[in-house]
C-alpha cells in the first residue's frame, strides 16, 4: 500500500530495493513475476491536498512500472479510491479509469467500491450491467492506447501547481483551530453513529488538535465537510495553485493561461482533476455552510479561509473552461436543506443536552446525516 505523499516520493527506491531482495525476487518467480500495488487516494488528500494528491499518484505509477519492467516483473495497480469527488471518484467509470496512463493498465485494473457505491452502482441487474459494461470497455480502451504523453510535457507546470496548492493546503491543515471547528460546526464526533461511518471517526480516542488530525479516519474528515456542506476537501488548495502558477510573472500570464487551458483540453489526468473539483462546488452550498461555522465563532476564521478558496477555485474553474465567472443563485435541493436546517438544530441541542435528552438527538443527528449523503449521492 502506497498512500501517503511522502510514502509516493518514496516508493520508486523502495520498490527497486524491495524486488532486489533475493528471497522475495525468487518467490515473485512463483507468482507469475506480478507484483501487486495499492495506489492510496484518502489519507495523501487528508494531509497533502487533492492537488499533490492526485500529481504524485498519477506520476508514480508509470514510473513504478518501468522500474519493475527492468527486472523483468509486471505491476497490477489497485486504485483505493472512495466514494467522494475528494477521494478520487467520479459519475462514472468512464471518468474514473479514462484518465489513468495506459502503461499503469497493462497488468490489469483493481479499484474499491466503497459503501453506498456498491448499491449506486450494483444496487440491480440494470445498474450492475451498464457499470460492468462500463468499467471493462474504459479500462480495455485506454490500456491500448499509447502512454500519455502529457504526464512528462507539462510536468513542470504540474509540480509548480502542486507545490503552491498543497502550500495553500498546509495553511488550513496546520490552522491550531481546524480540529476544534470540524468538532465543533460539523457532525464529525457523531459519524461512528451512521451505518456509513461505520468505524470511530478516530484511530486514538481522546486526541485533540493536530494530533485528532492525524489520526483522524479520510471518511469522516470528509464526510464532516461534505455534511456542512462546503465539500472542502474536494477542491481545497487548486484555486491558489492555478492562481499562483498563473500570475506569479505578470509577463507570462497570457502564456501561461493558454498552456493551463491547453492542459485541460488536452490532458485526461488535469482535466479529471480540474472536474472533479468543480462536481464538488457545484454541490457546496456556501450559505449553508456559514451558518454552520455560526456554531463555533471562535474558529470563523477557519471557515473564511474555506470560503476565500471556493471563491478563488470557482473563479480558475471558469477561467480554464472559458465561462464567465459570474454565478447564477443555486436552487437547493429541498430535502437536502431540510435535512442541514434539522442538522443544525441537533447539533445545537447536543451541546446543553442532559443524559436523557442525549439518545434522542443522536439518533436524530444520525438521521439527517444519513439523509444528506443520500442527497449527495456519498458520504465521505
Amino acid at each position: 500500500l502506497i498512500e501517503t505523499v511522502p510514502d509516493m516520493k518514496n516508493a520508486p527506491a523502495l520498490l527497486d530495493q524491495w524486488l532486489k531482495t533475493p528471497a522475495y525476487k525468487n518467490h515473485l518467480e512463483t507468482k507469475g513475476n506480478l507484483q501487486h500495488v495499492m495506489l492510496g487516494y484518502s489519507d495523501s488528500m487528508r494531509g497533502h491536498g487533492i492537488v499533490s494528491a492526485a500529481w504524485e499518484g498519477h506520476k508514480l505509477a508509470p514510473t513504478l512500472v518501468n522500474i519493475a519492467k527492468a527486472q523483468g516483473v509486471n505491476i497490477h495497480f489497485f486504485h483505493g479510491r472512495g466514494g467522494t469527488e475528494a477521494r478520487g471518484a467520479r459519475e462514472n467509470y468512464a471518468s474514473e479509469i479514462g484518465h489513468i496512463d495506459p502503461v499503469a493498465l497493462q497488468a490489469g485494473y483493481t479499484q474499491t467500491e466503497q459503501g453506498e457505491e456498491a448499491y449506486q452502482k450494483f444496487g440491480n441487474r440494470t445498474r450492475a450491467d451498464h457499470n460492468i459494461r462500463d468499467m471493462v470497455a474504459t479500462t480495455l480502451a485506454n490500456r491500448h492506447s499509447n502512454a500519455d504523453p502529457n504526464t512528462s510535457r507539462f510536468a513542470t507546470q504540474m509540480d509548480e501547481i502542486a507545490g503552491h496548492a498543497e502550500q495553500a493546503y498546509q495553511d488550513l491543515y496546520q490552522d491550531p483551530a481546524l480540529a476544534d471547528h470540524l468538532q465543533q460546526t460539523t457532525p464529525l464526533p457523531h459519524v461512528g453513529l451512521s451505518n456509513a461511518g461505520s468505524r470511530p471517526a478516530s484511530r486514538i480516542a481522546g486526541l485533540q488538535g493536530p494530533a485528532f488530525l492525524g489520526k483522524l479516519r479520510a471518511i469522516p474528515y470528509v464526510a464532516s465537510w461534505y455534511q456542512s456542506a462546503s465539500m472542502a476537501p474536494a477542491y481545497f488548495g487548486l484555486g491558489s495553485g492555478l492562481n499562483q502558477y498563473l500570475n506569479e510573472v505578470p509577463a507570462l500570464r497570457t502564456q501561461r493561461l493558454g498552456e493551463l487551458r491547453e492542459m485541460y483540453n488536452t490532458w485526461p489526468f488535469f482535466q479529471n482533476l480540474v472536474d472533479r473539483a468543480d462536481s464538488a462546488i457545484q454541490k457546496a452550498d456556501m450559505r449553508i455552510a456559514q451558518q454552520y461555522a455560526d456554531l463555533n465563532p471562535s474558529s470563523q476564521h477557519v471557515f473564511d479561509k474555506v470560503q476565500k478558496e471556493y471563491k478563488l477555485s470557482q473563479s480558475m474553474i471558469a477561467l480554464l473552461k472559458g465561462n464567465s465567472t459570474s454565478t447564477s443563485e443555486k436552487v437547493a435541493d429541498p430535502i437536502r436543506a431540510f435535512a442541514h436546517s434539522s442538522q443544525l438544530e441537533l447539533l445545537k441541542a447536543s451541546k446543553t443536552a442532559t443524559p436523557e435528552q442525549r439518545p434522542a438527538i443522536e439518533q436524530g443527528i444520525a438521521m439527517t446525516m444519513q439523509t444528506i449523503a443520500n442527497a449527495l449521492g456519498r458520504f465521505g
